[in-house]
């Protein structure tokens, strides 16, 4: 059974997976800053590069989860309608799994 069948009828399944995602990008993040992060990765310029990157963007550059990125998936629907990708303007409620698009803290 694919991904999208269990998403809608097992929903403990995408919020796993949500959680999951959320963790890697808060632990990689929390790496990225750390004063070991170049030997782990060999770029010497990475810490300066991250420095750069934070202070440009804000420390959460890889927002993850629906709340915050509404503008950004909303621009995506329209371009997918536009371009004939869907036949519909679709509405961000429909592209996930109602347990997936609540904030939550770890």
């Amino acid at each position: 059974m694919g991904v999208a069948w269990r998403a809608r009828h097992v929903p403990s399944t995408a919020a796993t997976r949500t959680r999951s995602g959320h963790t890697a990008a808060v632990v990689t993040s929390m790496a990225l800053g750390a004063p070991s992060a170049p030997l782990k990765t060999t770029l010497p310029w990475l810490a300066s590069e991250y420095e750069e990157t934070v202070a440009v963007l804000g420390k959460d550059f890889w927002r993850y989860g629906v709340p915050g990125n509404e503008s950004v998936l909303n621009a995506f629907l329209r371009y997918h309608h536009t371009q004939g990708l869907s036949e519909r303007l679709m509405t961000i409620d429909e592209l996930f799994a109602p347990c997936t698009t609540a904030q939550f803290f770890i």
